[in-house]
Formats: C-alpha cells, sequence, structure tokens
C-alpha cells in the first residue's frame, strides 16, 4: 500500500459509473507495488450500490452510511478515515489519465504545498494538517453547492493560497466532458432527475460571507466556522506539532473587516 497518498470516493447508488472510476483506478496502477488504498463511502443508497469489478487485488475499503449525508460531511469522513496523511478526494465520475500518481508523488515531495487539485473540488488532494490551518468543511452546508467556493474563500484568509498547486487543474470543454491533465469529468453524460444543490445553500453563504457570486470581489466573514470534529483535531494537532489556528485567523477576520478573496 501507498505509504503516502490513499484516496476516497464518495457515491451514493451509480454501480456503473463508480465502476468506470474503480477500473481507471486499476488501470493507471497496475503496474505499482505501491498502490494507493482507495476507501468508498456508499452514502444512504437505495439500491446495491457495490460494483462487480472490485477485487481482492487492491486494497480497497468500504463503508455504508444508513442515514444521508452532505458532501460537506463526506469529504470530511473522507479525511478521518484516509490511512495516510495525504488523501485524494474524487466524486465517483472521474475517470483517471496515466500519470495521475506520478504527478502527485512529484508534487507532495517537492515540499512546497498542502493541497494539489487535479480537477479543481472533483479530484483534490489535501495534507490532513491543511486541518489545522483551514478547519474542517462547513456542515451547515447541506447537500451540495457553495462548498467549495468557501473553502476557496478560507484558504485565501489563511494566506495560503501559494501552498495550493492548482497547475493540473486547468479545464477544457469537450463536448459534455470537462478534461484537465490528469482527469476526465463524466458529469454532464450522466443526467439525473435528483438535483445535489440545496437552496439553504444559498442562504448559509450570505449569512457567513455576503454573497453567492462574484468572489473576484473581496468578501467579508460574518460567521465563524465550528470545529466539527475535534478529536481528530486534536489528534492533528499532536500528530503534526501545530496548533489549529483558523478560529483565531476567523475572529480576526471579522474583527478587522478584513477583504477576503476566493
Amino acid at each position: 500500500m501507498h505509504e503516502q497518498i490513499s484516496i476516497a470516493v464518495p457515491t451514493r447508488h451509480r454501480p456503473d459509473i463508480l465502476s468506470i472510476f474503480v477500473d481507471k483506478i486499476y488501470q493507471t496502477t497496475k503496474d505499482r507495488k505501491n498502490k494507493p488504498h482507495l476507501q468508498i463511502i456508499y452514502d444512504h443508497p437505495q439500491q446495491n450500490s457495490r460494483p462487480t469489478n472490485i477485487g481482492i487485488d487492491y486494497p480497497i475499503s468500504e463503508l455504508t452510511l444508513y442515514d444521508k449525508s452532505s458532501l460537506t460531511e463526506l469529504w470530511n469522513l473522507s479525511i478521518i478515515l484516509a490511512p495516510t496523511d495525504w488523501v485524494l478526494i474524487c466524486n465517483d465520475d472521474i475517470e483517471f489519465k496515466d500519470g495521475w500518481l506520478e504527478y502527485l508523488e512529484e508534487t507532495i515531495n517537492s515540499g512546497k504545498f498542502l493541497g494539489i487539485h487535479l480537477l479543481n473540488y472533483g479530484a483534490m488532494c489535501f495534507h490532513k494538517s491543511m486541518i489545522l490551518r483551514v478547519g474542517w468543511f462547513d456542515e451547515r452546508f447541506r447537500n451540495g453547492g457553495y462548498e467549495d467556493n468557501d473553502y476557496q474563500l478560507r484558504i485565501d484568509e489563511a494566506g495560503i493560497r501559494n501552498l495550493i498547486d492548482w497547475s493540473a487543474a486547468h479545464i477544457t470543454i469537450n463536448g459534455p466532458l470537462e478534461i484537465t491533465k490528469f482527469a476526465i469529468h463524466t458529469k454532464h453524460l450522466h443526467k439525473s432527475k435528483i438535483g445535489w444543490g440545496d437552496p439553504v445553500n444559498g442562504q448559509w453563504m450570505m449569512e457567513k460571507w455576503g454573497r453567492t457570486s462574484g468572489f473576484a470581489n473581496p468578501s467579508f466573514r460574518r460567521q465563524l466556522d465550528k470545529d466539527w470534529h475535534p478529536r481528530y483535531t486534536m489528534r492533528y494537532t499532536e500528530k503534526y506539532k501545530q496548533d489549529p489556528v483558523w478560529m483565531n485567523i476567523g475572529t480576526q477576520s471579522i474583527k478587522e473587516r478584513r477583504p477576503v478573496y476566493g
């Protein structure tokens, strides 16, 4: 098993789509002895969600959640469950290209970054110590929507934009596909009658930052973030010998009315 990097993929009841994701992981790591551990999280599935192509020769764990979770809850759980310091959190409709793992290894070993994006927040690799600098994903965002905008604002607020590598995340549109250097996003091929967005998220984004669009303009924090998983915050504090600073950063941001950019 890979000592640095593991993968987490939250999914629900899309075994055909998840099967393709798993296949691409197999294909692009087949010549590797140190394969990244894959954590599959089935989020309140309403039918059999396990793909038939899960093999015994690849390090995989599976977890079924019987209560419906939000995307931010699933992302936080992905971090907690990861057996490595770095975790690549993915949508289930991502298809990886050859070289993605080698790129992550090279970028991590440069020692310059705490986060690496392969396809924006659809394939994001974070070091767990990011939690101590930025905090957990905000679980007051329900279902999906604005949680990525929120985290981008918080990264800028924490002053660590230079510690996030976006160089492989530029998206080219090819029909229904979103393509980056190492990943293909197929979400527009899979139409669903069930919407992922939640109107509550827009309301919370307005209450927290005062806007839901125009993030090239400054936002101003209005509400503090919470420590959603204090037990693991304490663990990471001890493991990485760093104090959690996001609460103090947020408090100062409100006090000074500090402009923050996404």
